[in-house]
């Protein structure tokens, strides 16, 4: 369905259930951990182009476990491969929520920015027969004020021959 316009509300129990339920998944995989950048550059990393290739390793070593050194953990590659698979899948689930999420944000802070500006609108066409809006209309002023006073790029001197 395209966008067209949004006109919802989440109620306070909606909200506190959503809330509830991503507790419940933290709680569920207390297992997860964050990367730091450095190891995020240098773990060896599972693409799409080698879930194949780790799978066949995967086969190989269980149809001959003979070849492999006694140290070698075979239940433990078994276990995180399916780790793998099912963390795979649910953050396929969750990329996908997360994007409608995040359109829906897009939409929503459209539309309230839509009438945020028709409001400051109003308000400085009210402003010059109300001097008691002033200050109003100088705190909403302040967000263009900011953008109107970014450094502007530097003309770069033109260097003739």
């Amino acid at each position: 369905m395209p966008y067209a316009n949004l006109s919802v509300k989440l109620t306070d129990r909606q909200l506190a259930e959503i809330q509830e339920a991503l507790t419940t998944i933290r709680v569920t995989l207390p297992f997860l951990i964050a990367l730091t950048p450095e190891e995020r550059k240098t773990i060896l990393k599972l693409g799409d182009k080698s879930v194949a290739f780790a799978d066949k390793a995967l086969e190989a070593a269980r149809a001959h476990p003979e070849i492999l050194p006694a140290g070698f953990a075979l239940a433990e590659f078994e276990k995180d491969a399916a780790l793998v698979q099912q963390l795979s899948q649910l953050k396929s689930e969750l990329s996908s929520l997360l994007e409608a999420v995040d359109d829906t944000l897009m939409a929503a802070g459209n539309e309230t920015m839509t009438h945020s500006v028709t409001v400051y609108s109003y308000v400085k066409t009210a402003a010059r027969r109300s001097p008691g809006l002033r200050p109003t209309l100088d705190g909403l002023a302040e967000r263009w004020k900011r953008l109107a006073t970014r450094e502007k790029p530097k003309p770069t001197p033109s260097t003739t021959p």
